[in-house]
């Protein structure tokens, strides 16, 4: 019995790592096939953005050949999008009932949910620069998302959306694997109507704790109360970067390594 057991371990092992081979080729393939080719800009952070993209699909492949894997609640939710909008205190205050709002970055589905606000009809704009990629994915899975991914980078949002056009901006977990944070938190916060607000909410420092690997090239912190985007070339402070009228609030939580910044157009 014993050497039954040993023989059919031998045989998982080596089955799932032909699987783990199959995934990356694929990966590979969408890659060059539905990735963007890569644009002339000459930054290291840009680079090492392309090189990670491989990374970034296999995560999401492998979440959606095992149904979300470690995350299968919120992979089911999300795919479906059928729950209440996250955050009606930023949307509230809005005299209209058609409430438009931007999400970036949200890999293969949009996480904000569109129910839930009473005389408020909610519409989210799912957007990531992998769109097109994650689109391929999930069709070799024959799995359709309710609200599909728009293709578009986080630093070429005004090149698709006219400023001051949304009345609430969000991006989470999403930054840290821009090649260009500051330009997509500018973007955002042009997009946003007059007390319109961006909210981010991201891991702390994640590019260190993940010793820059994949696409996790950036990190976002809280330094003497305010708002920081650093890698180990650089450091911004976000307050420095936008006008006069961009209003902050900062929290963070230490027990879950998470810091929340709301930004607000006055």
């Amino acid at each position: 019995m014993r050497q039954q057991l040993k023989a059919f371990a031998r045989k998982i092992f080596k089955r799932k790592s032909v699987y783990q081979h199959a995934v990356e080729r694929r990966c590979k393939q969408i890659a060059i096939e539905f990735v963007p080719p890569p644009k002339d800009i000459a930054t290291d952070a840009y680079k090492q953005w392309q090189e990670g993209l491989v990374d970034e699909l296999r995560f999401w492949s492998l979440s959606v050949a095992l149904d979300g894997w470690n995350w299968a609640d919120s992979y089911r939710q999300r795919l479906d999008s059928d729950f209440d909008f996250q955050f009606p205190a930023f949307i509230s205050h809005f005299p209209e009932r058609d409430i438009l709002c931007l999400e970036v970055g949200v890999g293969a589905m949009a996480s904000l949910g569109g129910k839930g606000v009473a005389d408020k009809v909610i519409t989210i704009i799912p957007t990531d620069a992998l769109a097109d990629a994650f689109a391929a994915i999930f069709r070799d899975f024959g799995i359709n998302s309710r609200f599909p991914v728009i293709q578009c980078d986080a630093e070429s949002l005004l090149d698709s959306y006219r400023p001051d056009s949304f009345h609430f901006a969000y991006a989470s977990n999403c930054l840290d694997h821009c090649y260009d944070p500051v330009s997509a938190i500018q973007q955002m916060f042009s997009l946003v109507k007059p007390s319109g607000t961006v909210l981010l909410g991201h891991h702390i420092n994640v590019a260190v704790s993940e010793d820059y690997n994949g696409l996790h090239q950036w990190n976002l912190c809280e330094i003497d109360g305010r708002f920081a985007v650093w890698n180990r070339n650089e450091k911004h402070f976000i307050d420095e970067k936008l006008p006069e009228n961009a209003r902050f609030e900062i929290s963070t939580s230490k027990n879950q390594n998470w810091i929340t910044v709301s930004i607000q157009k006055t």
